[in-house]
């Protein structure tokens, strides 16, 4: 059967033409992740950020705990060094040293214990057990923190808060004992067997980490055992993949841009002994996830093993504009926060990694997307791993942050205890992304007119109403596809780019905040039953005042409180089985176009305009 659209004002309908496809139906016919499972690569930071301390539920990192004092007496009256302390031990005493540079250096200073037994600290009146290791081996939860005994670090202000703060008031021993005792390595990697639980084989996953240089510690594949639980969160994991993720220790560094050039080379090319994975199809998305602080460390430089290859370079553009190591929220510009030798050029990275073809095993166009997880970053560090993600998806250097696209693939965890909730929001986002509107490549059925062409494209779902867009873009005078800004709508292997806007398209009808917006009572819908050759006659209009379209024309629907205008209201675009469930049956679904597969086009363009 055809079917025909008929496009106000300047489309009616697409021309058909028929082209051989550059792989299998899997492409065109994927509804689900379930499909075409993306590969996801995680890239978790684990430097000396990730050693820190998961604080006590009554501390409040938004309240400021050091004390105010006159001289300052580290250790006695308050604790003041903003780079936070770390557990030493030498022989049987305990220290709380300073960190006193960006290198990670520390200093003697207070702190002694009781000689031989428990870490006991007596300052300003109250005796704590503060905990000193972080655990080797695999707790009653199924995770190790590090793969070796490392030792603690805390930030001043909870230092403050414990001992000058609030934590008496919170506290059920007022000892220490009810302190938690894991690290922020620890929440990062309870996060990530959530989200690979929850993801239940909708995606492939692969993991980097750093022990001061990127480490690949899982090659992407599935990670679940099958069969699947009823309830994602009882899912087992791949006993590989659990060893792999509790095996992970942290480091000292966080080369941010040499881990994320890493991964670009994991997908580019298997040349380097790395990449044992499959690409199921040509469409098939790849990810890059970043999970961080945001604050890079060295090492300074990418080598063979990156992709790009070449030194640190400009990729995003913006030396020549705010300047390379700033950062822009709105108007005002600010340096990004680094630590020791640093690199700020994680955003061009995944400039790079956006912009290019980047697996080599397949035919067609296949670059990378980069998400980021922020992981108690600051404002800074923050607006650089939005930026980042910006970049990561052809929002390049979008710094108003008050547009919808700002920051749209960047997610925050603002504790430990947020850390897993934001992987599973980012992971969302990606596998919402499987099956769109952009088609991996220029639509079959198109047609041209003029210097604009016409684009069909359909959305697999997994119930009866498969989902359907026509868009109109622009011809240049070299006959490519443009879109409504003159940008090209296509990549150079004809693979429609994401952030091509088209100068309509009918997915917008149901929109009443879009300019070609159409209540569904209003269209001007027809069929043709017979007995009128005047397609405009009343006998012929599709609407539920049309006596001549009995129930059993219609197939005698029985879904709804009236059958049969419920279904014609559907028809016209109506919510007529209150999907959204708010009772309201007479506004437009979200979307009211169906598939447009299966059409035979023709233009219809108006000699005359109001």
């Amino acid at each position: 059967m055809k079917k025909h659209f008929l496009c106000a004002a300047i489309l009616g309908l697409l021309a058909l033409s028929v082209g051989r496809l550059t792989a299998d139906d899997t492409c065109i016919f994927a509804v689900t992740a379930d499909d075409v499972p993306p590969n996801v690569l995680l890239l978790l930071d684990t430097g000396a950020e990730m050693e820190y301390i998961v604080e006590h539920s009554g501390y409040n990192p938004a309240i400021d705990y050091t004390p105010n004092v006159g001289e300052e007496i580290e250790g006695s009256n308050g604790f003041f060094n903003s780079r936070g302390y770390v557990i030493s031990e030498e022989k049987t005493y305990f220290y709380l040293r300073p960190i006193v540079d960006s290198s990670f250096n520390k200093s003697t200073t207070q702190g002694v214990s009781t000689p031989g037994g428990g870490i006991t600290w007596s300052i300003n009146g109250r005796t704590l057990n503060l905990p000193k290791y972080a655990s080797s081996t695999v707790d009653a939860n199924g995770i190790k923190d590090n793969q070796s005994p490392k030792p603690f670090r805390y930030s001043k202000n909870y230092l403050n808060y414990l001992f000058f703060g609030g934590y008496t008031d919170h506290s059920s021993v007022d000892n220490g004992t009810d302190l938690p005792a894991v690290s922020r390595l620890y929440m990062a990697k309870k996060a990530i067997f959530q989200m690979a639980r929850q993801t239940a084989n909708k995606a492939k996953f692969g993991l980097y980490h750093f022990i001061d240089t990127p480490t690949r510690a899982q090659p992407i594949k599935m990670v679940v055992q099958t069969p699947l639980a009823a309830n994602p969160a009882e899912n087992i994991l791949s006993s590989e993949f659990v060893n792999n993720v509790n095996n992970m220790a942290s480091g000292t560094y966080s080369p941010l841009a040499r881990g994320l050039s890493f991964i670009g080379s994991e997908f580019e090319s298997a040349s380097f002994g790395w990449n044992d994975y499959d690409m199921d199809a040509y469409c098939q998305k790849n990810f890059a996830m970043v999970i961080s602080a945001g604050v890079p460390s060295e090492p300074s430089s990418l080598n063979t093993k990156s992709v790009p290859a070449t030194p640190f370079s400009d990729f995003d553009g913006d030396a020549s504009g705010i300047g390379e190591g700033k950062i822009k929220i709105n108007e005002n510009i600010y340096d990004i926060p680094v630590n020791v030798r640093g690199t700020t050029y994680l955003d061009d990275i995944a400039t790079y990694l956006y912009e290019h073809d980047i697996p080599k095993k397949v035919e067609g166009y296949q670059n990378l997307y980069t998400y980021t997880v922020g992981v108690m970053a600051t404002e800074k560090s923050r607006a650089f791993l939005a930026n980042t993600s910006n970049n990561g998806n052809g929002n390049k250097n979008l710094y108003n942050a008050d547009d919808p696209e700002y920051g749209k693939f960047h997610f925050d965890a603002d504790s430990p205890d947020a850390i897993a909730d934001a992987l599973i929001a980012a992971l969302n986002s990606i596998l919402s992304r499987t099956a769109t509107f952009t088609a991996p490549v220029v639509p079959v059925t198109r047609t041209a007119s003029g210097d604009y062409i016409y684009l069909a494209f359909f959305k697999p779902l997994e119930g009866n109403f498969w989902e359907g867009n026509i868009t109109k873009f622009g011809l240049n005078t070299n006959n490519e596809i443009v879109d409504k800004n003159g940008a090209p709508a296509t990549w150079p292997n004809g693979a429609m780019r994401d952030t091509a806007e088209p100068y309509w398209a009918t997915r917008n009808w149901a929109d009443s905040s879009k300019g070609n917006h159409m209540a569904n009572g209003s269209r001007d819908i027809y069929t043709y039953l017979g007995t009128n050759s005047d397609l405009t006659a009343t006998a012929n209009q599709f609407s539920v005042d049309n006596d001549d379209l009995t129930p059993a024309i219609l197939g005698t629907p029985v879904k709804g409180s009236s059958p049969r205008d419920n279904l014609i209201n559907y028809i016209r675009g109506a919510d007529s089985y209150d999907e959204d469930q708010d009772a309201n049956i007479t506004e437009n679904r979200r979307l009211i176009t169906g598939d447009a597969l299966h059409v035979e086009p023709a233009v219809f363009a108006y000699s005359y305009r109001k």
